[in-house]
């Protein structure tokens, strides 16, 4: 799976060779809301190690998203790689 977090803060999944948008599930209003870092259940992205490969892992409400770190991308800021 790749994912990144726009430089406006919306989480995005790769689906099909296209960046996708996510928006939340919960959201009861029509027009709903972006899944994004506004939201308080919206983690910061965590760095590990597992057998000498760096995953990134970003927890949200429901889910948590995994990842190889090349596989993420944090445009906000320069977030090292």
């Amino acid at each position: 799976m790749i994912f990144k977090i726009n430089a406006c803060g919306m989480l995005e999944i790769e689906r099909k060779g296209k960046f996708c948008k996510q928006y939340c599930p919960f959201d009861p209003s029509p027009e709903g809301s972006n899944c994004g870092d506004w939201c308080p259940l919206f983690s910061e992205p965590e760095q590990w190690t597992d057998f000498k490969q760096n995953y990134i892992t970003l927890n949200l409400c429901k889910k948590g998203l995994h990842c190889k770190k090349d596989d993420f991308v944090d445009e906000r800021f320069n977030y090292e790689k």
